[in-house]
């Protein structure tokens, strides 16, 4: 089979996964595709792994979510990810205000109050 083929049925069949709600596979079928160097979706399946880990509607353990973020974290270190850095930033912090919705108050309260004072 051509590759780019094989690689658009398993691209494909992730997105299905995560489509049905089925976020456990569409996570492990991401890191697949993540480790696949020919894949052209490598570079945003790490995402899409982590956003699979925090979708919100599923039914995973809390554990799962943590999964989510600590996937999130390592993509906003990784200078080779610095293209899916905002859009990691951005599911983090929703991450947040629905797990642990306490801590990103109070980081918006501190985001907030430094901006008053910068102004």
């Amino acid at each position: 089979m051509d590759p780019l083929l094989a690689a658009t049925g398993a691209n494909q069949m992730a997105a299905a996964y995560f489509y049905s709600g089925q976020y456990r596979k569409a996570s492990e079928a991401f890191q697949k595709i993540a480790e696949e160097e020919e894949s052209p979706w490598q570079d945003v399946a790490p995402y899409l792994v982590a956003r699979a880990c925090c979708e919100p509607a599923c039914s995973m353990a809390i554990a799962r979510h943590s999964e989510g973020k600590d996937r999130l974290l390592a993509i906003l270190k990784d200078p080779d990810q610095v293209e899916w850095h905002e859009a990691s930033l951005r599911l983090l912090h929703l991450w947040q205000a629905r797990v642990e919705p306490q801590g990103r108050l109070a980081e918006l309260g501190e985001e907030l109050t430094q901006a008053t004072k910068t102004t």
